[in-house]
């Protein structure tokens, strides 16, 4: 009889532990969230599509925002930095932070929207328009546009105007300039080398620079010159040994490439 009010007690008590459980994770903004049962990780769970944000909080002196997606509960780790912590998928821990900082701290690159920078994401023919233009300092000029996509009253017209203005891009058809068409590595590298030229910071003369890649030969001609001062600069280097230059380029991969690139022409 003893034994069995002990095996109910201990029952109920276990029970009350349990009721509580919900409340400890729904006031992790009030504690340090080191007695929560909460798994630590770094802006991957934000883009889950059952996602829904529960509460911030504070872990080991980091930013953090928690977030419920069914029975599990998680805290994503943010930065704490002026720039990065703005954005709730990038993870100051990655390679990429440094690049990305710096082109949102010159005010080269933006968000996408929604707390996103999309690091992943793919860099089209207008953000690199955009990127340009911004580095230029967003100048105005007067330039007739005859294409059919892209309309005045949209968010890149004045980049692209610019961009074409300076003979920097062109379109890609007879009166289509597919401004959310994916850029390749190749054509990446050609448009920031023009930019280069325009500045005064491309090659002068005669080049004599190999390029020792083992995809080398799988570049086209038109893009041979600028993979070659890319390269030479140290603003692009292989990617897993390789230029792949047929290969699109990522956010976070332009960011890096424009921190070099950017300190390079603005000297």
């Amino acid at each position: 009889m003893f034994h069995g009010k002990l095996i109910t007690s201990v029952l109920l008590v276990f029970s009350m532990l349990l009721s509580m459980l919900p409340a400890a994770i729904n006031n992790a903004a009030e504690t340090d969230c080191a007695n929560t049962v909460l798994e630590e990780t770094h802006g991957v769970i934000s883009d889950a599509p059952k996602a829904r944000l529960v509460d911030n909080a504070v872990r080991r002196g980091r930013a953090a925002s928690v977030y419920s997606i069914g029975a599990d509960t998680v805290a994503v780790a943010r930065s704490t930095d002026p720039y990065l912590s703005a954005f709730d998928d990038i993870d100051d821990t990655q390679w990429y932070a440094a690049g990305i900082r710096y082109v949102l701290e010159h005010g080269i690159m933006n968000g996408m929207g929604d707390g996103k920078f999309n690091p992943n994401g793919k860099t089209t023919r207008a953000q690199l328009a955009t990127i340009l233009w911004n580095i230029e300092g967003r100048p105005v000029v007067s330039y007739t546009l005859d294409f059919k996509d892209v309309k005045s009253s949209d968010w890149f017209v004045g980049a692209i105007r610019w961009a074409v203005s300076k003979k920097l891009m062109g379109g890609v058809d007879n009166k289509i300039f597919d401004p959310d068409g994916e850029l390749t590595r190749e054509q990446l590298v050609t448009i920031l080398y023009r930019y280069a030229v325009l500045k005064g910071k491309g090659f002068g003369g005669v080049i004599s620079f190999k390029l020792n890649y083992p995809d080398a030969d799988q570049v086209e001609e038109w893009a041979v010159e600028p993979f070659c001062w890319m390269t030479f600069n140290g603003i692009m280097n292989g990617k897993d040994g390789k230029l792949a230059p047929k290969e699109g380029a990522t956010r976070a991969e332009i960011a890096t490439v424009l921190m070099r690139f950017n300190e390079i022409i603005s000297k």
